[in-house]
């Protein structure tokens, strides 16, 4: 062994011998306790229960070992609640930069305001650009024919509502109206809204009225119910839109 170590480069001898040194430190007094208790047992062994040196060796093994073993498990303990709070703290960062990513995400409080159209979806959904980001929007109060419900196949006059949507709506600049009755949202994620043309006409109200979407309440009645009801009815006595006798082969 000797020979061995006085092989070793002189940095490998520094570095071996600091750590020899560290754990003879560190052990020794485990090490001396542990010669403690195996004198007093091998004392008590051979019936020399009444040499109290034996009895002396005993006690002191291990008052020894239980001292060593204290500061041992204390210094773990200590480690091992720095690393749990070092986990936790890890844990509730991640967690906070996931809800600032989700934040983000989502766009600012919706407000009402004039936004532009990007995209018409089908004739009572539509895309505009909302605080730089994409929205889309649902219409209330209406519903129009399916046409890109993928559980669904196109429904009649649904083609011709897409299209009225479009030629009114494609690359306008619209002002948006929120309802306190139907909250922000719907469970996809759309924001529900009225929209007017920058006249003032609604274009929910004119897309029943011209016979292109029915009146649609959702669960609460909402603030232009009444109106909305009254623009169907209207519609379907003039046989206007998907109310003609000849649109849709006559069925509804």
């Amino acid at each position: 062994m000797k020979e061995l170590f006085n092989s070793l480069p002189p940095v490998t001898k520094v570095f071996t011998g600091g750590i020899i040194a560290l754990l003879a430190i560190l052990l020794l007094p485990l090490t001396i306790s542990i010669i403690f208790v195996y004198n007093a047992l091998n004392a008590i062994r051979w019936k020399k229960t009444r040499d109290f040196s034996s009895a002396g060796l005993l006690l002191l093994g291990i008052i020894g070992c239980y001292f060593w073993l204290t500061l041992f498990s204390s210094a773990t303990g200590v480690v091992s609640q720095q690393t749990l709070s070092a986990k936790i703290d890890s844990a509730t960062t991640l967690k906070t930069e996931e809800k600032q990513v989700a934040k983000s995400a989502t766009p600012a409080q919706p407000t009402n305001g004039t936004y532009h159209v990007t995209k018409i979806v089908d004739g009572d959904t539509i895309d505009v650009e909302m605080n730089g980001k994409t929205q889309r929007i649902r219409l209330i109060g209406i519903d129009t024919p399916e046409l890109v419900d993928p559980r669904k196949p196109v429904q009649c006059f649904a083609k011709e509502a897409s299209a009225k949507a479009k030629s009114l709506l494609t690359d306008k600049d619209v002002r948006l109206e929120l309802d306190p009755t139907q909250g922000d949202w719907d469970k996809n994620g759309r924001l529900l809204a009225y929209i007017y043309f920058t006249d003032g006409t609604s274009f929910n109200k004119l897309m029943i009225d011209e016979g292109y979407a029915f009146e649609y309440t959702y669960k609460m009645p909402y603030t232009q119910q009444k109106e909305f009801r009254k623009a169907e009815l209207d519609a379907k006595k003039a046989g206007k839109g998907l109310w003609s006798e000849k649109a849709c082969s006559g069925k509804r």
